[in-house]
């Protein structure tokens, strides 16, 4: 059975058929959920809440997108929706690192670590318009076509923010002495 079988038979009420939905996706949303709330539990809380949301509106799924991308959206509503409830912005990048070679020395670990940590706060510092692009593209390997469609943006205005997004990155990172010209 395809996906498209699948959308199909949880959108008429085949509550197995979207429990094989969430354990395909279940990762992915809940790694885009961490992204934006920073907090393991924020994010736990999300994800549920945006798989929730997509079992209550799977009938409004009209296949316009792949059902990945309305997925997205609506997660990154969800997400959105927390954060303005808490009024706070975060990022997590943990999946842009290399897992860290085995040989690697106690040295470069706490340097790696450290970078990861600079990153990430980094990522927090951006708005959300341009954090949002940033994690779908290069943390979720999104086409600028499905970002455009999860977020409600044209191609241009997301090539427009991810260019921004990361100029804007760039020079946060520039100010940390992890990745200043000399050190990087």
């Amino acid at each position: 059975m395809d996906e498209k079988d699948t959308v199909q038979m949880a959108a008429n009420g085949d509550e197995s058929a979207f429990e094989n939905l969430v354990r395909t996706y279940q990762s992915r949303v809940y790694a885009i959920c961490l992204s934006m709330l920073k907090n393991p539990e924020d994010a736990e809380d999300a994800a549920q809440e945006a798989f929730v949301k997509c079992f209550r509106s799977m009938s409004a799924f009209r296949g316009d997108s792949s059902f990945y991308t309305w997925l997205c959206r609506l997660t990154m509503n969800v997400c959105l929706d927390a954060l303005r409830a808490k009024k706070e912005a975060a990022a997590d990048i943990d999946e842009c690192f290399d897992l860290a070679d085995e040989k690697e020395g106690v040295e470069d670990r706490v340097l790696r670590e450290e970078r990861r940590r600079v990153v990430r706060s980094a990522i927090g510092k951006l708005p959300v318009d341009f954090r949002m692009p940033l994690i779908l593209r290069d943390m979720q390997s999104l086409s600028y076509e499905e970002i455009g469609n999860a977020l409600d943006l044209s191609c241009g205005t997301v090539k427009s923010r991810l260019f921004r997004a990361r100029d804007k990155l760039r020079e946060i990172l520039m100010q940390s002495e992890l990745f200043n010209e000399k050190n990087v």
